[in-house]
């Protein structure tokens, strides 16, 4: 791999739509054969982490997918890990496996954590599986970004955000398994909206240091995310934000479904100014070839780590 070279991994993570909708599978039966088509068009390959439920529910489209782009485990039905026992773990994880296999006849051996909230457990049950990468790690990088996009929008909520205290820190931890479950946006206050941007533009502090270590020590290769779906739906998006040579973003199916019509908080930010449906799927084309522009080649996962040494080099 010449040193000049610079990579851009785009994700997906297949899953069951975000709440208050968060039982339903539109994103996957309805917007991910549109952003197969876009792919197509663009002529670039992904990786796509997809839970074994939505494999089940929609096996066309998933092996569909499998034909060009890389196949990888999100957990049978996007559990939250970190409060699953070890057996729990490996039910889940081995059934999303075999799962996945059997629909897309290709071996599975990459894996995103949901929520991005794992283990020591969770690490050496995909050892056990004969797992060889893990993709569920966060870096602060490009996250800035995010931020500055608040604050153009609302400097009140940026402010909260960037000043969370103790209480919205505490709160940091439990905020996955809150919007997880099916809530009403429309009855978020701005406190809210505030501990649940301070969610998604944090790095994974629930990740303990002692496990990140585990990783490294374990035999699996990490490949670190550092391009959260947030900026890559911003209106203001522009590939020039991007300033590393190797990046890894990702994205959902659900994104691209008219988020509009299922949630108004309009003044607290979230659906109303953030590219969703068809807004984004028009956008997904341009940002592609902006990137392109940049200079980036798309890989996939496995592509990048053969190129950069292998499944028993870390990252």
């Amino acid at each position: 791999m010449s040193n000049q070279e610079k990579f851009f991994m785009l994700t997906f993570d297949v899953e069951k739509n975000f709440p208050p909708h968060g039982k339903s599978y539109e994103g996957v039966s309805e917007a991910l054969p549109k952003i197969l088509d876009v792919l197509d068009d663009e002529g670039i390959r992904t990786t796509m982490f997809v839970t074994g439920r939505s494999a089940e529910l929609h096996p066309d489209v998933i092996r569909r997918a499998s034909k060009k782009h890389e196949i990888q485990c999100h957990t049978y039905n996007h559990d939250i890990l970190d409060s699953m026992t070890k057996d729990e773990q490996m039910a889940s994880i081995s059934k999303c496996k075999e799962i996945l296999e059997s629909v897309t006849g290709k071996e599975v051996y990459g894996f995103r954590a949901p929520y991005l909230r794992f283990n020591r457990d969770t690490i050496e049950v995909l050892k056990e599986l004969g797992f060889k990468y893990d993709s569920s790690i966060l870096r602060r990088t490009l996250i800035g970004h995010g931020l500055n996009a608040i604050k153009k929008v609302n400097k009140e909520l940026l402010e909260l955000v960037l000043n969370p205290g103790e209480e919205l820190i505490k709160f940091h931890k439990s905020m996955a398994e809150m919007i997880s479950k099916t809530m009403s946006l429309r009855k978020m206050t701005k406190k809210d909206a505030a501990r649940f941007f301070y969610y998604i533009t944090s790095p994974s502090q629930f990740i303990e240091s002692r496990t990140e270590n585990a990783i490294e020590s374990s035999g699996l290769r990490e490949v670190k995310i550092n391009l959260r779906s947030i900026i890559l739906r911003l209106p203001t998006f522009n590939a020039s934000m991007i300033d590393e040579d190797v990046v890894v973003g990702y994205l959902h199916p659900w994104e691209f479904i008219d988020l509009k019509k299922y949630i108004d908080i309009t003044g607290l930010l979230m659906f109303n100014w953030l590219f969703s449906g068809e807004r984004l799927l028009n956008a997904l084309h341009e940002r592609i070839r902006s990137i392109k522009a940049r200079g980036y080649k798309f890989v996939t996962m496995s592509e990048y780590i053969e190129l950069s040494g292998g499944f028993e080099k870390q990252i």
